[in-house]
């Protein structure tokens, strides 16, 4: 058995949980010992699950102390905490996900004299709209430090990403490698028993798949089914996901689409669906679109990084501009819907790799 691997999450929900599940089933597979530091506070259901079938072949340490928020002194707790997990399992290779477990982790791994040290940013926090340009700035000031003197190299999960990192100067180029996500094979798919879970009724289904935040653009997703569905009221728009609190009034009080919250096995469940929408502000690479490519769902999604990258893998997907105009993009999403089901589109097929995906990280991870 290979040298420990440490991987280390402040959160595990969405396209960032399944990435961390997919990576770790596939250290498991190869006979590597992980070892796992979260904080299950904010575990979703399907991470939950997928802990406890898991356990047996894994060490965990659920760390309370690492949140979302800065706190100086529960950020200071957890790299004292997380020194000590690297020091107590004799930790090889340290792995961090998202932005506070990129600080915790790296901190932790330089004061432990760890080298083989890996960060995957899903989308760095500088690209976020949520953020004023002050703290924007100060994000970028941070992934610089960390990325030049705390990180042997960082996984992009997408040319857009990693082009982001280089226009801002967060480090030289060669150390940031573009290892793109990338989904196993759904084996026992049951398209019957999936659409009745999706839907009760005939109509054609629009689906997404995320949390309901300000990134995923919940609100033009909304806009765009109130004015399709006045044109077409036989297409129905689901949205699939844990919806944050600043959403859930705002879910309550509109009719277009329903809101089926969180549910378990969406990368099954979004194989029954006529056609994907994503109108996200910005993405990494998502796995939510990588489903739907893996079943050969058409989708319609804005053109902004990340999505960009998925449409050159994806031969079903079509984009739209998130600034043009409601009327054009509604224009846009009816003529795709009218192809569809006039079967126009050509069979859809997908370039991601999913061994080959773990392979790459893991042959960083050992110098290879």
């Amino acid at each position: 058995m290979k040298n420990k691997v440490m991987i280390i999450t402040q959160s595990e929900g969405g396209g960032l949980r399944r990435h961390l599940t997919d990576l770790m089933d596939g250290l498991i597979n190869r006979r590597i010992e992980v070892v796992l530091v979260y904080n299950s506070d904010f575990a979703d259901k399907t991470f939950d699950t997928w802990i406890s079938r898991t356990e047996s072949k894994l060490t965990k340490y659920d760390l309370k102390t690492m949140v979302r928020n800065i706190s100086p002194v529960l950020d200071i707790k957890s790299v004292i905490a997380v020194h000590k997990i690297i020091r107590d399992e004799r930790i090889a290779v340290v792995h961090a996900h998202s932005s506070k477990a990129g600080v915790i982790a790296r901190v932790a791994a330089k004061l432990s004299n760890v080298n083989r040290v890996f960060y995957t940013p899903h989308a760095y926090s500088f690209l976020s709209e949520e953020f004023s340009d002050k703290k924007k700035n100060m994000f970028v000031l941070i992934e610089r430090l960390l990325s030049r003197w705390f990180t042997a190299k960082t996984f992009n999960v997408s040319e857009s990403e990693m082009q982001a990192a280089l226009s801002v100067k967060l480090d030289k180029p060669e150390k940031f490698e573009v290892i793109p996500n990338a989904v196993p094979i759904l084996a026992d798919f049951n398209y019957d028993f999936e659409r009745k879970r999706l839907t009760s009724s005939d109509k054609f289904v629009v689906v997404n798949t995320a949390r309901a935040t300000k990134q995923k653009n919940p609100d033009l997703f909304v806009d765009l089914a109130n004015r399709v569905k006045q044109d077409m009221p036989d297409v129905e728009f689901v949205w699939i996901g844990q919806i944050d609190s600043e959403y859930k009034n705002f879910v309550n009080e509109q009719t277009s689409v329903v809101f089926k919250g969180e549910m378990q096995k969406t990368n099954a469940l979004v194989g029954a669906a006529d056609l994907y929408l994503s109108t996200s502000f910005f993405e990494g690479l998502s796995y939510s679109l990588l489903e739907a490519g893996s079943f050969g769902i058409p989708v319609f999604l804005s053109n902004v990084p990340g999505n960009i990258d998925f449409a050159q893998m994806y031969n079903g997907a079509e984009l739209f501009n998130i600034d043009d105009s409601r009327t054009l993009q509604v224009e846009k999403l009816e003529a795709f819907i009218n192809k569809l089901r006039n079967k126009e589109n050509t069979q859809s097929e997908i370039t991601a790799d999913y061994d080959a995906m773990i392979d790459k990280i893991v042959d960083n991870y050992y110098g290879k």
